[in-house]
């Protein structure tokens, strides 16, 4: 069993290597800020087939849930997740250059609408529905089909097994598509929401995905080398009784959410660590990912010290998603309070040292998922979830955005690396 001296030696060593990292310059230029790249009243999509009927296509339904850009062909990625009918695909793209020149591109279907059309019969050939994709160092998309459509009330209709897929973005082929196995979903695969790829040094094929299961209350682990998955489950990933209800935009709304958030420390240190908590709860926890990779040791032969308490990020501090930067950064939107906070994870985790860097009641109404690009730059997704969940959209409104603000926008913030000198 390890001791408490052996965890506070780990998180001393993820320190000391971080340190070395932020040696680097980090100018600052107080005039930069988020900026709106793109946005959308309602998602269109390009040559949309007309022979489909009326409930192909509703733009009311259709709502982003997440996005991921890959860099070698400035794509961004987007799931829109069936929660309604009228959604023509669950997976699509844009070319970056399109926000710039456009503002509100039209979405691709990724690779194609007949992957992503809707079948009522089990094909594990057929994307039904996913929230977050993933690209990866290696140029590969991952991300999670649920395989069910979370149509509103008595219309839910499980369609296939839960799987991971992983594409190849260089030649848009399937790399592989992994069923998840009975026992470590519940009766659909509902709930699989945030994934992480983790890449062992260069090796692409020595690579692990981290995915919360905010209704199980489970990290599901996959590894791309064993072709194989395990459930990893601790106390910590249960949501934190009495924060379960929260005011979105006027909107009260109970959530009874376990783990939800993920995020990975810098690559390049020989430990790295996986940063989480529940969505109910203004905890942050973290585990080495060590741990998580070694098969032999879930579901009941871990050790529960090696999942470690961080602190409290403050009251009313739940987050959908978090990302860390190169230089140990955490990125997280405040579901209940329009804004993006930090936290510079080599410092202790109290409310008083995060900090807002960007507040708008428009452009940030609920922030749905956050990416750090290569350049160590933030895009945020925001869109209307809880005005669509129970009010409905109004369609003459700017209802989506990415924002995006430059590394710098800590500067002068207790998240700037020269305040943990």
């Amino acid at each position: 069993m390890k001791s408490k001296l052996c965890e506070i030696v780990l998180l001393w060593w993820y320190l000391i290597s971080v340190t070395i990292v932020l040696s680097h310059d980090y100018e600052h230029d107080l005039t930069e800020t988020f900026q709106v790249i793109c946005r959308w009243k309602q998602l269109e999509y390009v040559d949309i087939p007309h022979d489909q009927g009326d409930n192909f296509y509703v733009p009311s339904s259709n709502v982003p849930f997440g996005f991921t850009r890959a860099p070698q062909s400035r794509r961004i990625f987007v799931g829109v997740n069936r929660r309604n009918f009228g959604i023509p695909s669950t997976l699509n793209y844009f070319y970056e250059n399109e926000c710039y020149s456009e503002g509100n591109p039209k979405l691709r279907p990724y690779p194609d609408y007949a992957t992503n059309s809707i079948q009522y019969n089990a094909d594990p050939e057929k994307i039904v529905s996913i929230y977050r994709p993933k690209v990866d160092s290696c140029n590969r998309l991952w991300f999670v089909d649920t395989g069910v459509l979370e149509y509103p009330e008595t219309n839910r209709k499980v369609v296939n097994t839960p799987s991971i897929w992983i594409m190849d973005l260089y030649t848009d082929t399937l790399i592989r598509r992994f069923t998840i196995p009975d026992g470590l979903y519940r009766t659909d695969g509902s709930g699989f929401v945030n994934i992480h790829v983790e890449i062992d040094g260069q090796d692409c094929d020595n690579a692990h995905a981290y995915v919360s299961n905010y209704i199980t209350h489970n990290l599901l682990v996959y590894s791309f080398g064993a072709n194989d998955a395990w459930n990893v489950h601790h106390p910590f990933m249960d949501p934190v009784p009495g924060l379960q209800n929260m005011m979105l935009d006027g909107i009260s709304i109970n959530f009874t959410d376990g783990i939800f958030p993920i995020a990975l420390s810098p690559p390049g240190s020989e430990d790295r660590l996986l940063f989480f908590t529940p969505f109910s709860s203004y905890e942050e926890y973290v585990v080495p990912t060590r741990i998580l990779k070694d098969r032999s040791l879930f579901p009941n032969n871990y050790d529960p010290s090696d999942f470690i308490h961080l602190g409290s990020k403050g009251s009313d501090s739940q987050a959908p998603v978090q990302e860390i930067n190169s230089v140990g950064v955490m990125f997280y939107p405040e579901a209940q309070k329009k804004n993006i906070k930090c936290w510079n994870t080599r410092m202790p985790l109290t409310p008083e040292n995060t900090a807002v860097v960007y507040q708008n009641n428009q452009t940030m109404v609920y922030g749905t998922y956050v990416e750090i690009d290569e350049n160590d730059n933030i895009w945020v997704m925001s869109d209307k979830f809880p005005i669509f969940f129970y009010r409905g959209l109004d369609m003459n409104d700017y209802n989506f955005y990415i924002v995006r603000g430059r590394s710098n926008v800590v500067r002068n913030t207790v998240c700037s690396p020269e305040y943990s000198y």
